[in-house]
């Protein structure tokens, strides 16, 4: 269960939430409510909705953050996870932080470099006062913009 104080939206199937140990504003989940892993195994109401979610969510965070790109993925190798999707804001910023990063080794990066130092640089190893205040000001920003 999503605390209320991460939850952007929801609808019957779909729970969109900030993600929870992200200092990155904007950096959304969509998870099914159902407690399928994978989307073969999701009913046919649920399928035909997530079109209409994910729209909403890039859509949302293309009003909040003005981004290049709105990415998605979905990765779900962690045991206990619902079906989920990463949504993902990508800002000029960070473009040129992962240009700039010394492993860099290419132009201009792709969504798996983007998703990559994304994790790396902004959900891992965290400072715990700065996650719930990223979180807090996107999460208000986004409830308020919908």
């Amino acid at each position: 269960m999503i605390p209320d104080e991460y939850v952007v939206f929801e609808n019957e199937y779909w729970v969109v939430n900030h993600r929870m140990n992200s200092t990155y504003a904007g950096y959304l989940m969509v998870a099914s409510k159902s407690e399928s892993t994978e989307l073969s195994d999701l009913c046919q109401k649920s399928l035909a909705s997530l079109g209409l979610v994910l729209a909403e969510v890039e859509g949302l965070l293309q009003r909040n953050f003005s981004p290049q790109k709105v990415i998605f993925s979905k990765l779900g190798f962690s045991k206990g996870f619902n079906c989920h999707f990463h949504a993902v804001p990508v800002s000029e910023n960070v473009i040129k932080e992962i240009c700039q990063n010394s492993n860099c080794t290419f132009d201009k990066p792709d969504g798996n470099d983007v998703m990559l130092f994304i994790n790396r640089e902004y959900c891992e190893n965290q400072d715990p006062e700065k996650v719930k205040a990223v979180v807090g000001e996107s999460v208000a920003r986004l409830r308020r913009n919908s």
